[in-house]
C-alpha cells in the first residue's frame, strides 16, 4: 500500500503560471546584478584545455547519469520505482 507524501509531481510544478513568473524575474535579476557588479580581484584568470577537459568530462557524466530520464519512453514525471 502506497501512501502519498503531498509532494507535487515536477510536471505539476513547471506546469504552474506562478513558478514561470517567479522564474521570468529572479533568473534575469540574478544574471543583472551579477554582471554589474565590479570585480575587485584584478588577476587574470587564465582558463587552460585541463579546464576545458574537466569541465566536457562532467558534462558528459552528467548526461550519462540523466540519459535514462531523457531517453526512456516509459518514464513518467513524478514517479519512483
Amino acid at each position: 500500500m502506497s501512501r502519498s507524501t503531498g509532494e507535487r509531481s515536477f510536471a505539476d510544478i513547471i506546469t504552474n503560471i506562478r513558478y514561470w513568473v517567479i522564474h521570468t524575474i529572479t533568473i534575469p535579476s540574478l544574471f543583472i546584478a551579477a554582471m554589474t557588479q565590479s570585480n575587485s580581484n584584478e588577476q587574470n584568470v587564465e582558463l587552460n584545455h585541463s579546464s576545458l577537459y574537466w569541465g566536457l568530462l562532467l558534462i558528459f557524466v552528467v548526461a550519462v547519469l540523466f540519459s535514462n530520464y531523457f531517453f526512456n519512453p516509459d518514464h513518467r514525471f513524478g514517479e519512483l520505482i
